[in-house]
């Protein structure tokens, strides 16, 4: 929405050059990373799709646990951010930083079989959807 997105960047003092970004860039820039810190669920699938290694904090669903579960991602599942846990988030950032090329290499190998898996899926479906089509 542009004129959150606008009021947003204003209140926070950041530069809106207006432009909309699809799922190709934003793929494109999170692969740019050395890592992402992240309590969102889509910039984490994202950070999958690209290869780019993960630090995930927990959010207010289930869906990061998830995630990070099916993905088999070593690194847990973090709590929020807070003065008094920043240790185990530092801890997780360095190890992410350490593993990189390896966890990149496990998130590409998930990213390709799930996608395959999906185009398989798919295909399956409209085979039998073909067959039962009248003729």
């Amino acid at each position: 929405d542009a004129p959150i997105r606008s009021a947003l960047g204003e209140q926070c003092e950041l530069d809106d050059d207006g432009r909309f970004y699809d799922h190709p860039d934003i793929v494109k820039t999170i692969a740019g990373l050395d890592l992402l810190v992240t309590e969102r669920y889509h910039p984490a699938v994202f950070a999958v799709q690209a290869g780019t290694p993960v630090v995930p904090i927990a959010a207010t669903t289930h869906k990061m646990t998830g995630l990070v579960d099916l993905v088999g991602h070593p690194i847990a599942v973090l709590d929020p951010p807070r003065a008094d846990n920043l240790a185990p988030i530092l801890a997780a950032v360095e190890r992410a930083y350490a593993e990189g090329p390896d966890l990149s290499a496990r998130q590409r190998a998930f990213a390709a079989e799930a996608n395959e898996q999906v185009n398989d899926d798919y295909r399956d479906a409209f085979r039998q959807l073909w067959a039962k089509a009248p003729v």
